[in-house]
């Protein structure tokens, strides 16, 4: 049976949905929902810039799979969505700084909007947690 995780660093789900789901104890895949540029009281980071959005991305990534009892190094796969394919440069460099040289496999695609205006990115991510 799946189970919901909500971390506490993290923003809380804004509907019917949850910051990640795992199958425990069989399974130690985390499933992250897509997360954007936030902090944990809804607001945007960065005057609407690229690089400190998904910075913030990561952040939020971060306390999930922290919450976990994982780290970054055990995330495994990324999709990253961007409004804007032209951000695909700056969204790559903030990757390259959060993660070592072990990258997790990523997809990257451009969207017409997110729900709120102002976000430029969104990222889902996947981490495989060892016990």
């Amino acid at each position: 049976m799946a189970e919901s995780l909500n971390a506490k660093g993290a923003p809380k789900p804004a509907g019917p949905y949850s910051n990640a789901t795992w199958e425990r104890p069989e399974g130690r895949l985390l499933f992250i929902a897509g997360q954007v540029g936030i902090t944990t009281d809804y607001k945007p980071v960065g005057d609407g810039g690229i690089e400190e959005q998904t910075k913030q991305t990561f952040r939020n990534i971060r306390a999930i799979v922290e919450d976990a009892g994982g780290t970054m190094a055990d995330i495994v796969s990324l999709v990253i969505y961007v409004t804007d394919i032209k951000d695909a440069v700056a969204v790559n460099k903030v990757r390259g700084e959060t993660f070592d040289s072990t990258y997790p496999s990523s997809t990257l695609l451009q969207v017409s909007a997110f729900m709120h205006p102002s976000l430029l990115v969104e990222i889902s991510a996947v981490a495989s947690i060892r016990v």
